[in-house]
């Protein structure tokens, strides 16, 4: 896992209600877009793209968050995304959020998220 772009990924979303909103709507196609800045940015690094593995690529296109954790992603980047997507999709109660975020991370412990 690169886990430098899946952070600055998530990380980029996460910095600003338009583009969680953006995100929550058609993630498919955000990542895409995030995707696209990135290759088309010379010189590297771009601010706002990147570069992602098929299984990251995926995992942000399907919202799997539990891959993502297993995967490396930090944890409090993370959560803080998960949490902005389930706000604007209408939000879970907090104890039911809480409980299904801990149910999917429980399992794995403490990943490696170091860069």
């Amino acid at each position: 896992m690169s886990r430098f772009d899946v952070d600055k990924f998530i990380r980029h979303v996460d910095d600003h209600g338009d583009r969680v909103r953006a995100f929550a709507a058609d993630p498919a196609g955000y990542v895409a877009t995030w995707l696209a800045r990135g290759a088309a940015s010379s010189p590297r690094p771009c601010p706002d793209g990147g570069t992602l593995t098929e299984a990251e690529r995926v995992a942000l296109e399907t919202e799997d968050w539990e891959t993502l954790y297993v995967m490396g992603a930090h944890p409090y980047v993370l959560f803080h995304l998960v949490v902005a997507v389930d706000l604007v999709r209408g939000p879970t109660p907090w104890p039911e959020f809480v409980e299904w975020y801990r149910g999917f991370v429980t399992p794995h412990g403490r990943p490696d998220f170091a860069t």
